[in-house]
């Protein structure tokens, strides 16, 4: 076939373009768009947030960066109301790393910000009480779960928070 008067084979015209090979009638799904963002958050400079994917060094394993079919036999069709998660968030997209996740299991797996001093999501220090302070955030909810003198027992509550909510 020829583009722009090249004569390439249809692998070079998927690598260069991304867009003409289509083996599995999929190009115009949910689950192929998911799979083009997930190489998009590693690799597109561009991407407004990539310093939170590729920036980190987060990348798509071999299996799937190229093969969007791998990619399909290994996570299969979006449910409902889920999005693609990576459990562990310093660890690189692949099939033990993936799920499809609810937004609410999403906003338990974040990662803990630089400034956090705890080491725990949802675990202050409050200057103004001399406390560590515990929260939880659910359904957009932020429930205040208590002050406490150690940090292990603020964490000990958030984790006893955690545990009550069901994420399914």
């Amino acid at each position: 076939m020829s583009m722009c008067g090249i004569m390439v084979d249809m692998k070079e015209k998927d690598e260069i373009t991304g867009k003409f090979t289509k083996t599995h009638d999929k190009s115009r799904t949910r689950i192929y768009f998911a799979w083009q963002r997930m190489k998009q958050r590693c690799y597109d400079t561009n991407y407004s947030a990539y310093q939170y994917w590729g920036g980190r060094g987060i990348k798509v394993c071999d299996r799937w960066l190229d093969s969007f079919d791998n990619f399909y036999d290994d996570m299969g069709d979006i449910p409902k109301g889920r999005s693609l998660d990576r459990i562990n968030n310093d660890v690189d997209y692949c099939k033990s790393n993936c799920r499809w996740a609810t937004p609410s299991v999403q906003a338990f797996n974040k990662r803990i910000s630089s400034k956090n001093k705890s080491g725990s999501v949802g675990v202050f220090w409050d200057k103004s009480s001399n406390k560590w302070r515990s929260v939880i955030t659910f359904n957009k909810k932020t429930q205040y779960l208590g002050s406490f003198d150690t940090m292990q027992e603020a964490i000990e509550s958030r984790k006893t928070a955690e545990e009550g909510i069901s994420l399914e």
